[in-house]
């Protein structure tokens, strides 16, 4: 007697991000336009879904999960959740990344156990961008604060880019790494790689 096969849900795929039969999570963002005004990503409701469909494959066992993504960055703190969740996964979680991985989009699939990119997509690594206003106590307060991020971002990196072939070819420290990456983003502001060059720097496992 053969085993009848269920078709995925396509309501809750479409609706909700989520293709429970094959434990897919699909982590897009898009570009929302309100009254003339963009905005991005990595936002409360990204996060929101995404812990929720976390929590729903979790539950049911511990597969792998798929994760498929592109994203062009947003939230600092929805973005560190969302690398938190990935990270406390009991179940080893598969990351795609499809058109592109910049800012906060960069840094959620240092999380997961293997990542992939596209051959066609690009990857980006920047400081990224924050605005401000009140009176200049709670402007300076605020931005030293914010600071205090930077040092966490090039910490995450370094962690999954010293198994990269640039740095196993040079014996780099994990130091030696996050001076490196530093050195990057201060020339460049903006660094901007193909896949080839994410692979070449440890940000990713495999090209597909």
């Amino acid at each position: 007697m053969t085993e009848k096969k269920t078709k995925p849900n396509i309501e809750l795929i479409h609706d909700y991000g989520i293709d429970i039969r094959n434990r897919t999570i699909y982590l897009t963002s898009e570009y929302t336009w309100r009254d003339d005004t963009t905005e991005s990503g990595t936002e409360f409701s990204l996060y929101s879904r995404f812990v929720k469909n976390m929590d729903i494959l979790n539950n049911e066992n511990d597969s792998p999960i798929t994760i498929k993504s592109s994203n062009i960055g947003g939230d600092w703190y929805y973005g560190m959740a969302i690398y938190d969740i990935i990270k406390k996964s009991k179940s080893p979680t598969n990351f795609y990344i499809d058109a592109y991985a910049c800012s906060m989009g960069s840094i959620i699939p240092q999380a997961a156990t293997k990542r992939y990119i596209s051959k066609w997509a690009d990857f980006l690594v920047h400081l990224g961008t924050c605005e401000f206003s009140g009176e200049s106590k709670s402007v300076a307060s605020t931005f030293k604060h914010y600071e205090t991020k930077t040092p966490l971002m090039y910490n995450i990196y370094a962690v999954r880019c010293i198994n990269g072939d640039y740095f196993k070819s040079i014996n780099a420290t994990s130091d030696d790494v996050v001076k490196y990456l530093k050195e990057m983003v201060d020339k460049h502001s903006e660094w901007w790689m193909s896949a080839e060059d994410a692979l070449k720097f440890g940000f990713v496992d495999e090209i597909y």
